[in-house]
């Protein structure tokens, strides 16, 4: 072929004495502080300076400062502490990650009555959240409801909206476990709220009225003439 090398076998008794190679294991460049490398450098270098015949004096003084300010620096640099990951802190609760998208929805001024709701219903009433954030009373879920509409609508009063669905409920619960005032900032619920029941007094029996059909009738007394005894 118009390119082919060609290629000759040499006994191996007739080549060259070849030097073996040394290979000095690597250290695995991942395992090398490279900052610690840059001290030892630095300090390598101071000694070059302090060793070195050809430099005077007042050179070694000024390249050893020039030196030794780069090494306290460096050193400095490896004190400082990178904070790791605890491995020891508790993830969140499921509770508390729970809230994050009803806490989320509220504006910030209305967070912290929301926060104080939202632990009082977990707490004190039988109403709780599922995953679609949709109502449970008592593990049944309240079908069309929303957990975030009736906090909202709770800690403030929003203009043109209508009270949601199962905001009832709540409220009677609320109410029942004494909810403090300063997680309901909605006035109107408030009133719903502190509204006393009305009790119907006890009714006595009337007194049934005589009528001129029901007086008895007394019998009528003839005188007889004392012509007929």
């Amino acid at each position: 072929m118009k390119f082919a090398k060609k290629m000759k076998l040499v006994p191996f008794e007739g080549l060259p004495d070849v030097k073996p190679v040394e290979v000095r294991p690597v250290e695995p460049v991942y395992d090398r502080d490279p900052l610690q490398q840059a001290v030892e450098n630095v300090h390598q270098d101071m000694q070059h300076v302090l060793n070195d015949p050809t430099l005077t004096d007042e050179n070694k003084m000024q390249r050893y400062g020039q030196l030794l300010h780069r090494y306290q620096t460096m050193q400095r640099k490896r004190k400082q502490v990178v904070p790791l990951l605890d491995e020891n802190i508790p993830e969140p609760r499921e509770e508390e990650t729970s809230e994050a998208p009803i806490l989320e929805s509220v504006p910030r001024p209305y967070k912290h009555r929301a926060r104080l709701l939202l632990k009082h219903m977990k707490e004190k009433t039988p109403w709780s959240w599922n995953e679609n954030l949709e109502l449970v009373r008592n593990g049944v879920p309240i079908p069309n409801t929303n957990a975030i509409d009736i906090v909202n609508d709770l800690v403030r009063r929003r203009k043109n909206t209508q009270a949601p669905v199962g905001w009832f409920g709540v409220m009677q619960s609320l109410k029942a476990t004494n909810v403090p005032r300063e997680a309901i900032g909605n006035q109107e619920r408030w009133n719903v709220l502190s509204t006393p029941p009305t009790r119907t007094p006890p009714r006595r029996p009337r007194k049934k009225k005589i009528s001129s059909t029901d007086t008895p009738s007394i019998p009528t007394r003839r005188w007889l003439s004392l012509q007929k005894l």
